[in-house]
This record gives structure tokens, C-alpha cells and sequence, in this order.
């Protein structure tokens, strides 16, 4: 990307979709030192505590499976207070200091990234209702806080 960031990116696609927990970016880490083809398939296994379901999220053939099967399996007792820490891990290990995608990271500064979708998402994410984003977007504010971090 050149010349000065948007004002605000609200759409982890085209240009953008290496912000998307979608995009092909692996990561190897975790409890069982595995590679995980994206952020999402490292999100949802992270969802149990279960060897044998976590290494099933993992072997989804592609980011979509991996979140049906996250729905699947059963739900570690802590998640609701784990969840944003087992995300924001997975962004710092995609995001790895001197890698190519940390870089591209830095090159939005200083727009605000907002994971703008139409599937009603408001906990990750943002919807446009009129010309205003409502929504937590809980995962464009762990991402500034990684480029924050990267920054810095």
C-alpha cells in the first residue's frame, strides 16, 4: 500500500484480506505445537480443552469448516473469559514482529480498522446502520492493539 492509510478500513477483504482470521496465514504454536492453517482454525480449537477435538478443528480443510466444527465440539468452562486473550495470541503469532504481515499491519496506521460484515456479526465485528458502525469489533480493536504494539 502507498501513499497515507483511509481514515477507516471496514473491510477485511480485497487489499485488506490479510486482516481477515480467514486468510491463508500459518501459525504454529499452542498446547500441542501445531501448525494451524489460519487465525480462525487456531480460534476455534483454542474453544476446548479436549486433545482429540482441538486436533479435529485443526484439520478443517479451510476456515469456515474450522468455525462450523468449533460449534461442535464441547466448550471449555472458561471461554467467556479467555476468549479475547486466545485471539489476541493468535493475531500476535500471525502478526509475528519483522514478518511480512506485521509490516503490512504497520502500512494501515493510522486508520481505524473496523471488521465491517453483513451477517450481523457486532461482538467481532461492526454492521452499518445508516452511516454508522455499531458493533464491539472486538477484533479490529485486538488488531490496532497488535499494530500499537508493533509500533511502538
Amino acid at each position: 500500500m502507498s501513499g497515507l492509510a483511509p481514515r477507516a478500513i471496514a473491510s477485511f477483504r480485497g487489499q485488506y484480506a490479510f486482516l481477515s482470521n480467514f486468510s491463508s496465514s500459518p501459525i504454529t504454536g499452542g498446547p500441542y505445537g501445531l501448525t494451524y492453517p489460519t487465525v480462525e482454525h487456531w480460534f476455534q480449537a483454542h474453544k476446548t480443552l479436549g486433545e482429540g477435538d482441538h486436533h479435529w478443528v485443526v484439520e478443517a480443510h479451510d476456515p469456515s469448516q474450522a468455525k462450523y466444527r468449533g460449534k461442535c465440539v464441547r466448550l471449555r468452562s472458561d471461554w467467556e473469559d479467555v476468549k479475547l486473550d486466545i485471539m489476541q495470541d493468535g493475531l500476535w503469532l500471525k502478526f509475528t514482529p519483522d514478518s511480512e504481515l506485521a509490516y503490512r499491519l504497520l502500512e494501515t496506521e493510522p486508520a481505524d480498522l473496523i471488521e465491517g460484515n453483513t451477517w450481523g456479526d457486532r461482538y467481532w465485528g461492526a454492521v452499518l446502520v445508516g452511516d454508522e458502525w455499531v458493533g464491539q469489533n472486538w477484533l479490529g480493536k485486538l488488531l490496532e492493539r497488535t499494530r500499537a504494539e508493533l509500533g511502538a
